[in-house]
């Protein structure tokens, strides 16, 4: 079962040849085409959730401490000062225009034709900030925590709350991605 966050409600219309791909490949597929994310847990039960409105309740208030290794740090998306997005029948833009100005150019096959003007505001209003992955390799205590809870990173020098995007669980360390 797929359960869809409140806020915003996938629109699928049409039927799409989705052969050779599996249900993770499919729900993947949905996640990038409505800016959201997927979770399955261990019961087989998949949630779809907004990339950057949702996350679960608990906080892991990271500490320099207790690092095993270096600090990384990658940028996730760059800031997009315009969207272009296609569905192979249509596309739309949204945002500013100009000579210099970076633009984010989407191909999602599964978004109706109708719609992408609004697809493209609710996209641009995401990429409109530039966000980083902060790379922290933890003890093994941690694994309890999990991708979409929150992430306090204030003894790094972050004045932002971030989310945790991935859990790498390891011998003798867990790896944590923090979004922010």
């Amino acid at each position: 079962m797929l359960r869809f966050a409140d806020k915003f409600t996938p629109l699928i219309e049409g039927e799409f040849d989705t052969s050779g791909m599996t249900v993770r490949e499919i729900l993947q597929e949905l996640a990038n085409n409505f800016l959201g994310y997927v979770k399955v847990d261990a019961y087989k039960k998949g949630y779809f959730v907004g990339r950057d409105q949702y996350s679960f309740d608990d906080t892991l208030v990271f500490k320099r401490d207790y690092n095993r290794e270096r600090t990384t740090e990658r940028i996730y998306n760059e800031k997009y000062d315009r969207v272009e997005i296609s569905n192979g029948n249509a596309s739309e833009t949204y945002g500013d225009d100009g000579l210099d100005i970076n633009i984010k150019k989407l191909e999602l096959r599964f978004l109706p034709d109708g719609f992408l003007k609004d697809y493209a505001k609710y996209f641009l209003e995401y990429y409109d900030t530039k966000r980083k992955i902060i790379k922290i390799k933890y003890p093994p205590t941690f694994y309890n925590y999990e991708n979409l809870d929150k992430a306090d990173l204030t003894d790094y020098g972050y004045a932002v709350e971030g989310t945790i995007h991935k859990v790498s669980p390891k011998r003798n360390s867990c790896e944590f991605e923090v979004l922010i």
